[in-house]
Order: C-alpha cells, then sequence, then structure tokens
C-alpha cells in the first residue's frame, strides 16, 4: 500500500461511519422512540384498569411502581369490590405494557453497540492520519482495514435487523 492509498481508506472509513452514526442512528433513535411511545400508550391503558377503588384520575397520578403493585394486587385477589372481568383486563393490559421492556432493552442494547463501534472505528481512523507512513509500511493494515469495513457491515446491519423487528416478535 502507498501513503495515498492508506489516506483514501482512513479517510473513507471517518467518512462513512459518521454518515452511518448519523443516519442509521437516527433510525435506531426513532424505533426507540417509538417503543417508548407504544409502553406509554399501553401504561395508560393499565393505570385506567386499576382505577377500581380510586379515581382515574389518581390512578394516572401515582408513580409506575404503584400502579404495578396495584395491578398484581388485582391479579391476586387481594383488593375487595372489584367487578367482574376487571383482573383479566388488568392481566391484559399489564401484559400488555411488559411486553415493550424486552424490545425497548434489545433496541436500546443495539443502539449502543452500534454508535460505539461507529465512533470506535471514527477514532482509529482519524487516528490513524498521524501514522500513516507507519501504516504504509506495515504487512497488517490491509488486513485491518478490512476488519473494520467487515465489523462495520456486521454491526450496521445487525442493528438495523433489531430496530426493524416487530415489538411482539
Amino acid at each position: 500500500m502507498n501513503e495515498n492509498t492508506v489516506l483514501y481508506a482512513l479517510s473513507t472509513v471517518a467518512q462513512t461511519c459518521a454518515a452511518l452514526a448519523a443516519f442509521v442512528g437516527a433510525v435506531g433513535l426513532f424505533r426507540l422512540q417509538s417503543l417508548r411511545d407504544g409502553q406509554q400508550g399501553a401504561e395508560a391503558i393499565l393505570r385506567d384498569a386499576v382505577a377500581t377503588d380510586i379515581t382515574t384520575t389518581k390512578a394516572h397520578s401515582i408513580p409506575r411502581a404503584e400502579v404495578i403493585q396495584r395491578a398484581e394486587r388485582i391479579l391476586t385477589n387481594q383488593v375487595a369490590g372489584v367487578g367482574p372481568g376487571v383482573p383479566e383486563t388488568v392481566g391484559q393490559a399489564l401484559t400488555a405494557w411488559m411486553r415493550f421492556d424486552e424490545p425497548i432493552r434489545q433496541v436500546s442494547r443495539a443502539l449502543i453497540i452500534f454508535e460505539t463501534w461507529n465512533l470506535a472505528a471514527i477514532l482509529v481512523s482519524i487516528g490513524g492520519f498521524a501514522h500513516v507512513h507507519a501504516l504504509t509500511c506495515a504487512a497488517w493494515t490491509s488486513v485491518a482495514l478490512w476488519l473494520i469495513a467487515l465489523g462495520t457491515v456486521i454491526v450496521s446491519g445487525g442493528a438495523v435487523y433489531v430496530w426493524l423487528r416487530r415489538a411482539t416478535e
């Protein structure tokens, strides 16, 4: 490899990873926000469902942990005066709300891995500009560039796969 090849390769890696971090990262953030919005809607339904002996306004103002505790007490018949069908409604609402936990964790994890990889590749590429001569002489430079390129494709593709899966899978 000559110095121009190394410079172009480092520049291309830095630019590509920066573009991926911005554009594809925005897709990941959009997916995460969509899941959080869905969970927030499911939480509103759960809060309505647990409002058996309190007002709906109060059910929407108490902490989430207390809502979950109320739902669990209703499901285990520890709340007096619960009408017929309420435990089933509460159970369905609680299940719907909890269904968002794992997808949110997966999307968040994928976003962290994706952004960390891209920022690390950018750092290595930009840092490599200070060592162009050494990289030109090193036998492993082309292998390292291939590994960075391959890693970027795998991490980006994996993140996009996680983000595009349906929340109910």
